[in-house]
């Protein structure tokens, strides 16, 4: 599995990898748990209303997701662990053989923290995501109908999903816009080379 982690030479190591290693911890395992325990609550409610089979399901496939996140907390910690003890120099978004599979990853991970934002805290009815190619750039959209926020919260350091995604933008030579107003939703815009 790819990483952020990949993204870190070790000339920056202190604030690039802290960053790397908050962004990991953010969009993959803190998203994995809240899939587990969002399971775990169908199961239990399934249990309580009657329907065994069901609840059986969800209990089981949060242990599937609980599992694979407990997988990649362990391949954190060993990417930790592997740059911190043998400072080595990992693969770059700048280096000419960039792993496709891994800038498509990069960009499905923003697309979807736009979208949990969207659902989780804008409070919309309606979220439209747009991917299109244009001059040689993918270029995605995620819009909603929510409550929107206020300009300056976009760059706060609180902001942990948009900061993530911000330099994900920026680690594959893209650009990051979000544009929202209070009671007017938001939109995320994501343009990235596709080299």
């Amino acid at each position: 599995m790819s990483s952020a982690l990949d993204c870190v030479e070790p000339a920056g190591l202190p604030l690039a990898f802290a960053r790397a290693v908050s962004r990991d911890l953010h969009d993959r395992v803190a998203h994995a748990i809240v899939t587990g325990l969002n399971l775990l609550e169908l199961s239990e409610h399934y249990r309580r209303t009657g329907a065994p089979e069901l609840a059986q399901d969800r209990r089981e496939r949060a242990e599937q997701v609980l599992r694979q996140t407990l997988g990649v907390t362990r391949e954190l910690s060993a990417r930790l662990r592997t740059a911190c003890e043998e400072d080595e120099k990992v693969w770059c978004p700048d280096a000419e053989a960039e792993p496709p599979d891994a800038r498509c990853e990069e960009v499905f991970l923003i697309v979807r923290e736009a979208l949990d934002n969207a659902m989780t805290h804008a409070g919309a009815e309606h979220v439209t995501v747009h991917l299109s190619t244009e001059l040689g750039q993918l270029v995605a959209s995620v819009r909603d109908d929510g409550g929107g926020f206020p300009a300056e919260r976009a760059g706060s350091p609180t902001s942990l999903g948009l900061q993530s995604m911000r330099e994900r933008a920026m680690l594959l030579g893209g650009t990051f816009l979000v544009a929202s107003h209070e009671g007017a939703g938001t939109q995320v815009l994501l343009t990235v080379p596709l080299r």
